[in-house]
């Protein structure tokens, strides 16, 4: 056998630098959606306080130096940075009892004996009461009339359906939990939870990296990634344990399946097409705003395959587009992107039957556009830049 040549060499090269990439992003994601759990504002915060109390103390020695110096009584002023270090214990001990009157507001003591920080907002809780009902009973539903899905304890104390009885928030959250306690018994479920998404914005890193080098290259890749972890909407909506890091990275994960099933054989566009519909009827049990990022991406399908028989007609001066490869592959990836996604949605109890799930889908997304300009804006919009569905992408109206 050859030995390999330079051109061998730099694949390689280039493969363990993208996997280099990946794993260091994944890795500064994950440890940028933990830092909170540390709460280093705690630190910053004794810190200030610690130093006012300093600063304070000087101002009054110098006060009474003064007072002392008109009186006719020679008096040495104090210097502050001499007076910090001698009474640098009773600073420094100052600021750790301000830090813990911080944590304190924060942070609550498990069974295990050890602090934890408080999950970030109500819907954390929602769901982590679900998970925790899942764990003792086995089961999401109440018993009730009919095959509804209910939640004895939603709408007390009358009940109320359960609009996410199949919500892989909540079973992902279970599961970890269960995991979790077999290595550390007392681990709190909260913080299950907070792990969770922990593990879910670093697995957003592939989907964003890979769509990013398709687009510009590894270095697009790279800082697409990047933007996703560090972006500050996505911090604040995801840090916690509410399910909306799911809602962006459900969609990346739809959109590089989607993508990648443009190229290649039948066998490669069905698989990736199939994948797309699968992702998107995961985030119809998350959520029930899946059809916007369902919408986006069938649009796009639908424009590529418009764009490719534009592009023969051009090319050939022949309506005859259902003859070129491209806009067979471009049929194909849609087609079966349109029965896998409806397919697994409908599964999921997305609510909605198989044949008007797409057609919704483009309409939630169309109608604003083409009617959002002549209507009244509901009081609760008004003075926003966007409203109704399209807030969820910020688009202007």
């Amino acid at each position: 056998m050859a030995p390999p040549g330079k051109s061998d060499n730099l694949a390689r090269l280039a493969k363990a630098a993208t996997l280099a990439i990946l794993l260091a992003s994944a890795g500064l994601t994950a440890w940028i959606w933990w830092l909170p759990q540390s709460l280093p504002a705690a630190q910053v915060w004794g810190e200030r306080q610690a130093n006012a109390f300093a600063e304070r103390r000087i101002r009054q020695l110098t006060k009474q130096q003064g007072a002392t110096a008109e009186r006719g009584a020679p008096q040495a002023t104090t210097d502050p940075e001499a007076w910090k270090d001698q009474n640098r214990a009773q600073i420094e001990h100052i600021a750790q009892k301000a830090e813990q009157r911080y944590k304190d507001q924060f942070a609550y003591q498990a069974a295990d004996g050890r602090e934890y920080i408080y999950l970030g907002d109500t819907d954390s809780y929602f769901w982590l009461h679900f998970a925790r009902k899942l764990l003792r009973s086995g089961q999401l539903c109440d018993p009730g009339e009919g095959e509804r899905c209910l939640d004895a304890q939603g709408h007390a104390p009358i009940g109320g359906p359960l609009a996410y009885p199949y919500s892989l928030h909540v079973y992902a959250i279970a599961a970890l939990h269960r995991l979790a306690t077999i290595i550390h018994p007392d681990y709190p479920l909260a913080e299950s939870a907070r792990l969770l998404l922990v593990i879910v914005a670093a697995l957003g890193v592939l989907p964003a990296f890979f769509i990013g080098r398709r687009v510009a290259g590894t270095l697009g890749g790279m800082i697409a990634a990047m933007t996703f972890a560090l972006h500050p909407l996505i911090l604040e909506r995801g840090l916690g344990g509410d399910n909306d890091v799911w809602n962006v990275v459900l969609p990346l994960f739809l959109v590089w399946a989607a993508s990648a099933a443009l190229s290649g054989s039948l066998w490669r566009r069905a698989v990736f097409a199939i994948l797309a519909g699968a992702v998107a009827g995961i985030h119809a049990t998350i959520w029930q705003g899946w059809v916007f990022a369902y919408a986006v991406v069938t649009a796009g399908l639908l424009g590529y395959l418009a764009i490719q028989a534009v592009t023969v007609v051009g090319n050939t001066r022949s309506l005859r587009v259902w003859r070129d490869d491209g806009v067979i592959g471009a049929a194909q990836t849609l087609i079966i992107f349109y029965i896998a996604a409806g397919l697994f949605a409908t599964l999921a109890g997305a609510g909605d039957s198989y044949a008007t799930i797409p057609l919704k889908a483009l309409t939630t997304l169309v109608d604003p556009l083409l009617e959002g300009g002549r209507r009244p804006r509901p009081a609760r919009w008004r003075g926003r830049t966007s409203w109704g569905p399209l807030a969820n992408f910020g688009v202007p109206i």
